[in-house]
Formats: C-alpha cells, structure tokens, sequence
C-alpha cells in the first residue's frame, strides 16, 4: 500500500511542475502546490544562510574550544604546518580572517571562530540552492529542509569552534548544487570545468572528501558520455583544473622550510615526509583495525542519527530515497554512494571524536527527508481532492507550519549546543601555566597542550615556560614526530644535551621511558623546576611494548608533591616539606580560573577528562589543608569538588568534616613562602 500510495503521489508532479519550477530547472515529472515564487532562490539562500550565521555567532565559542583548535589557530598565526594532512587552505583562510575579523574580535580564536560559523552558514545557503536545483523540492520545504541540516547539532557544533568540518560541507554541498545545475545543461563545459577546479579545492581541506570523487565521475559521465569517447580534450582540462588546486599542499613544505614556526607537523621537506604527511600516514594502524570498531561506531551512528533528525522526521527519508530512485535514479544513485562511502569509512575509524565525521552522511539524510516530505504533501493532497486553487489557498498555512518545525528543532538543541560561555579548556590550560614556576619544565599528557601552545605562541603568555606533551614525546623515534623533537628543543635547548647532540634516541630508550627520566633529571640538576600534569586515567594504562606505566615510572624516580593544577618534581629526598608545599599552593589556588565549570563539567566527551583531573587536583589541595589544620581553605576546596562529583564519598565526608572543625577554630595565618 506504501509503494502505491507514493506512485499515485509521484503522479501527482506531472501536473503542476511547469508552473512552478523557475524555466531553467524545469522537470516535467514533478509538480507543486505551490505558485510561481516571486523571490529569487539566489536570495532565498541569501537569507537563510544569514540566519543560519546569526544563530552559529550567538552560540559560537568566544575562545579557545578544544582538541585540535589550539595546533590550528598556532598554526595560522605563526605559518605553521597543523597535523596531517596538513589543511593548506584551511590555514590560509585562517591567517585572513585573522586580518579581517581584528577590528571585531579582541581575541584571536574568537576571529577563527567567526570564520568556521561563516562557512557552516554558506553551506547551508548551497544546501537550499541544491534542494531547489537537485531534488528539486518546494522552495518551502527546501528552506525547512536547509534549516534542519543547521541545526542539526554536529554541523552546528562544527561550526562553533575552529575545525575544518564546516568548510567540508561546504565544499560538499556547493558541489552537489553545482552538479545539479550542470545535470539540467550538460553541454555547458565551463559550468563543468568550474566543477573540477572546485573539487580539487576541496580535497586541499579534508580528504574524506576523495572517497565521493567516484559517484561524481560516474554522475557526470552518466549526462555526459561522449567525455570518455570523443571529447579528450575536455576531459584532459578537466584533470587539470582539478589537479592544480591541489599545489596549494606546497605550502607544506614551504613554511617548514621557510617560517620557522614553533609548529611543524611532520617536517615535510623531504617527498617522503610530505607524502607521509598528506595521506595521513600517521593516522593509518587507526583504520579498518577491527571488527569491534565497525560495531562501537555503528552502535553510535545509529544514535547519533537519532539525535541529529529524530523520529519525525527520520521517517520521511526511506519515502525521499523511493521518491527520488523512481524519478531522479541518478541523484539517488550519487546521494547513496556518499552516503555509503561516509558510512562504511568513518565506522572503521577508531578515534574518539569520530562523530564529526558522519556530516556527509547527514546532508544526505537531510535531502532525502525533505523530499519525503515533499512526497507526503502531495499525497495528502491527492488523498483530500483538492483542486490546484484550493491547494494554492492552504499553502500559505502548510508552510508557516513547516518552516515553524526547523525553529522546533533549534530550540531543542540549543542549551546543549550553545558554547559561548564555555572556557573550560582554555581556563585549565590557563591554570596549569600558572602553576608552574618561572622558567619551568612543563609535562603534560593531554589534547590541552594544543591549547597552551596558543596561548604561548599566539598570546604571548608565558614565554619562559617550555611545553613538553609527554605522549608526543614518547613517539619521536617515529619518522613523523621527529619535528617534536626540535620543537622542544627550540623551547628548551637543554634537551639537546641528555644524549649525544641532536641526536635523536633509539625507539628502545623512548619506549623503555629512559629518554623522558633522563631529560627531567637532567632538567632538575641544572636548577629547571619540573611540573609533571598528572592524566590519573591515562598515566596508569601500561606504555606501548613496556610493562609499566607513567605513574610508575615517575613515582620510582622522582618525589612529587602538589603544585596547584599540577605536581613538582624533586629528585629523590630533595622534597620540601608540608608547611612549604601549603604554602606554596596556598598562593597558587586563588590566582586560578574557573568559570562556567559548574555548567560546563561533563557537558562535552572531549572535554569530559578535565573535570576529573580538576577532582584529583582539588582533592589533593583539600587534603593538604586539613593536613595543615587549614579547614577555612579547604571547605571551597571541597565544595568546588562536589561542583564536579556530588555523590563522591570523600567530598561528602570532607565537607562534613571541614563545617564540623570550623566550627569550633578560629582562623590561622597563613605560613610565609620560602624563595
């Protein structure tokens, strides 16, 4: 009855088609209830992406986010080269709209963040454009349609912070329009060469993007076969236009040579190190490694796609996909190789924030429910035996219905999307740099060391300080890390002397973990003060091909004592003792930043180890002060604590504890800091 129901629904197109559709997509199997519109669709998009824009800028992240945001906005500012592949455009773009957008933004994140909404906006813009052109929708439901790809919250997170997603789905949705349009007059060769030039920007950003280059081969060829018999000399320009925006990769190896910037993924001066670095090589043993991975990713696309439409709307796309093999098999065919494309590469995938990676996926989903939802309207009006003029007198109130239905989706997503207030990163990084002593040896073990970098090399602060991430360390031996080597090096030239010169260590003295002891010892007997940033999670997990962790490998060979976020190393017996250690966090712990951390605990997966690294430090610096009878400082203590773990035994007790004793002391003078 559904098949049927849907054949008596496409029939229905054939009558009203021509009357609807502007003369340049004209499709004589498809209908509307709609009149002639007296509004552009250039316009249209216009006014959409827009608002699309305004709503990214309200939501949008005022600084630094997370993850890789602090490699790239370094990278921008200082002509680096980010981690593979490399994204050459995507810092180029970047190192503009840090010109542009000063005046407006103080802080240069915010500039960069501005710059991802804009492009996540535009794309929505090309998805109306490619609705229109493509399946070729009411122009209502294909402004319903792009607003509930907006606001659908992985773009719209995507588009909050610097990552190279957004620009992705604009690439992809500006082809797919662009296709569309050349679909209806395959004999314009320009509108075609202009095609392949696009694509080869686009696989200069994210080459996830290379994977759709088939379906589109096929798709063209398809509307235009004589490519392949008679038309060499066309095709041959094709290829080129596509092969010459990708020598924007030469700024790979020209900024490693030339820039000398603090960031150097890779150093891909040498052909092998830029191939290496282009083709992701570092990221190669974390794809199709298991079939576990196939299950975890599947088990969460399948929930993510619940998120991102919900039920109803999701049940409009198997009508779309039906609607669109009986009458556009060739579109459908493309939608379905992206769609499966994105799918089967990004469930074999093993990273952690490998949701960001299913957009493709979703602007698929998003056109085949707005057809669907197009199919189900005509439906509905054949099933109601309406005559066109009655359809024309109800479509005003259908699609005030309608475009309302996307403001519903926004609002449910908004809370949990909105990032303007979230600092949570930023202030930890924040809060470790100002742990550490002047002109320290900080070691950390986590994705904030992208964020100090930015805020070193790109704010200027603390400039004495040299960052070592310790996991990064451990893979020097390893062809495509050996630029961290240098980095820190360049930071800390005492590096240079714990083996031979510039010499880089063995992969068995990286591994075995003598290269970092003997580095911080070396760092220790010189007078460099150490701050290990403990990753309690992490650092207890056994090291690759070595039996212990880093936990054991410190605690054997260092004393360490809280210091504010982090810890100091002392060589062993060479610990102060627990009236300087108070003394020294007692300064430490009001200097310390935390806004928003009682909204923002938890409220990210990406972010979720700082809350329980805040716990482990908090509780530390609580446990001191009631050593040092100190209940006045370590009641907020405890307090902040259960901001982060309420039902956490040791904060309940602690806090009873602390009330109790103050209750019956008076306060205490807080001992002196020793030089």
């Amino acid at each position: 009855m559904r098949y049927v129901g849907t054949e008596r629904l496409e029939n229905v197109f054939v009558e009203r088609s021509a009357a609807i559709t502007p003369p340049d997509t004209v499709n004589p199997e498809l209908s509307s209830a709609t009149p002639p519109a007296r509004i552009s669709d250039r316009l249209i998009a216009a006014l959409i992406a827009a608002l699309a824009f305004c709503i990214y800028s309200l939501t949008m992240c005022r600084t630094i986010y997370s993850g890789d945001d602090g490699d790239f906005i370094t990278c921008m500012a200082t002509w680096g080269n980010s981690h593979p592949t490399g994204y050459p455009v995507f810092l180029l773009l970047g190192r503009l709209f840090l010109w542009l957008l000063a005046p407006i933004y103080a802080e240069p994140a915010a500039r960069i963040n501005a710059m991802t909404a804009f492009f996540g906006a535009v794309s929505i813009g090309f998805f109306y454009r490619f609705l229109v052109a493509g399946p070729r929708v009411e122009r209502f439901w294909a402004v319903a349609g792009a607003l509930l790809l907006a606001f659908a919250p992985t773009l719209w997170q995507q588009s909050l912070s610097c990552e190279v997603y957004s620009l992705t789905c604009l690439y992809l949705t500006a082809l797919l329009y662009l296709m569309s349009v050349w679909r209806d007059r395959p004999d314009d060769t320009r509108l075609l060469r202009g095609v392949a030039g696009l694509y080869g920007l686009a696989c200069t950003n994210h080459l996830t993007i290379v994977l759709f280059l088939p379906a589109f081969l096929l798709f063209a060829l398809y509307h235009r076969p004589a490519l392949l018999r008679r038309e060499g000399s066309v095709l041959l320009s094709l290829v080129g236009l596509f092969v010459l925006p990708l020598l924007f990769y030469l700024y790979l190896p020209l900024t490693a040579k030339y820039a000398h910037s603090p960031l150097n993924w890779g150093d891909p001066e040498t052909l092998p190190l830029f191939w290496a670095k282009i083709t992701g090589a570092q990221y190669r043993q974390l794809m199709f490694s298991s079939l576990r991975v196939w299950q975890i990713n599947l088990g969460k696309y399948s929930h993510l796609i619940w998120d991102e439409f919900r039920l109803w709307t999701l049940w409009l796309a198997p009508i779309g996909l039906l609607s669109l093999w009986r009458r556009e098999r060739p579109l459908c065919l493309l939608l379905l190789c992206i769609w499966a494309a994105n799918f089967i590469f990004a469930t074999n995938y093993a990273i952690v924030d490998i949701y960001v990676y299913f957009i493709p996926s979703y602007v698929v989903l998003a056109t085949l429910i707005t057809r669907g939802a197009s199919v189900v309207l005509q439906w509905c009006w054949s099933r109601m035996h309406l005559t066109p003029e009655r359809r024309e007198h109800y479509t005003p109130l259908v699609a005030a219905v309608v475009l309302a239905l996307p403001l519903v989706h926004m609002s449910v997503h908004y809370a949990a999307t909105d990032e303007s207030g979230n600092y949570l990163e930023p202030d930890f990084a924040a809060n470790i740099m100002a742990s550490a002593p002047k002109d320290a040896l900080i070691v950390d073990g986590g994705m904030e060391i992208e964020t100090m970098w930015y805020r070193r090399f790109v704010l200027g602060e603390r400039r004495d300080v040299a960052l070592v991430n310790r996991d990064m360390l451990y893979g020097i031996s390893m062809p495509y890390l050996k630029w961290y080597y240098d980095q820190v090096g360049a930071m800390y030239p005492a590096l240079y002397d714990v083996y031979s010169g510039r010499q880089y260590p063995t992969f068995s003295q990286v591994t075995r973990g003598d290269f970092l002891v003997d580095m911080i010892r070396r760092a220790l007997q010189s007078g460099v003060p150490v701050l290990w940033v403990p990753n309690d999670l992490l650092d207890r997990k056994p090291l690759q091909l070595a039996k212990y962790s880093y936990a054991q490998l410190i605690e054997t060979n260092f004393d360490r004592v809280s210091c504010g976020i982090g810890e100091r190393l002392y060589l062993k017996g060479q610990a102060p003792q627990p009236r300087e250690v108070f003394a020294m966090n007692a300064a430490l712990w009001p200097t310390f930043q935390f806004r928003g951390l009682d909204i923002w605990a938890h409220n990210d997966p990406q972010q979720d180890l700082i809350p329980l690294r805040y716990l482990n430090a908090t509780l530390q610096w609580a446990r001191l002060c009631r050593t040092m009878g100190r209940y006045d400082l370590a009641l907020p203590a405890y307090q902040r604590a259960g901001v982060l773990y309420p039902d956490l035994p040791e904060v309940q007790q602690g806090i009873a504890a602390c009330t109790a004793a103050l209750a019956k002391q008076q306060p205490v003078a807080l001992p002196a800091v020793r030089q």
